[in-house]
């Protein structure tokens, strides 16, 4: 969410994401089909459920100065939705 949040705070009047499922059908917002890259977890999104990969850090791995992200989570597509109803 934090991109998201940071792209507005910038200007953006519309953002992208991918989604991927999980194991018990919640759709995620990751561009990877794994979790290896961008959170401390790994294997395939959809072979984990919801509640697994919420609670990974999906921010730590990505630092700019000394600003961390180590609170991120995967975000849901309805976090991402609600966030941009409460933008218009």
């Amino acid at each position: 969410m934090a991109a998201f949040r940071r792209a507005v705070e910038l200007g953006a009047r519309f953002i992208e994401t991918d989604l991927q499922i999980t194991r018990d059908a919640q759709v995620v917002a990751m561009h990877d089909f794994t979790l290896d890259r961008t959170t401390n977890g790994k294997g395939q999104v959809h072979l984990l459920p919801l509640e697994q990969i919420r609670a990974l850090d999906a921010g730590s791995w990505f630092r700019t100065g000394s600003s961390s992200f180590g609170a991120e989570h995967v975000p849901t597509l309805n976090e991402i939705l609600d966030f941009a109803k409460n933008r218009t």
